[in-house]
């Protein structure tokens, strides 16, 4: 019976989000501050700071951008109670 295994650990830095349904890989290393998309199958290095989705995940934009260009979203609407 031949099965292939690999094990290998998994590195989650800082700060970093993961989302829903993701899939680490065995020797996934999610850099500091970096937000992995729901559903993304990450199977290498992400560096610090980026925003990553996709199957393969790949980097959309860093964190930075990501924010900028998100910022409406959170900080012109009112409050819900």
């Amino acid at each position: 019976k031949n099965e292939l295994v690999r094990v290998a650990p998994v590195a989650i830095g800082d700060r970093a989000f993961i989302g829903l349904g993701a899939v680490l890989l065995p020797g996934a290393n999610i850099g500091a501050g970096s937000i992995v998309g729901a559903g993304a199958v990450v199977s290498g290095d992400v560096p610090e700071n980026v925003v990553i989705s996709g199957n393969p995940a790949r980097i959309l934009s860093t964190t930075d951008e990501f924010w900028e260009r998100s910022r409406h979203k959170y900080t012109s609407q009112p409050r819900r109670r």
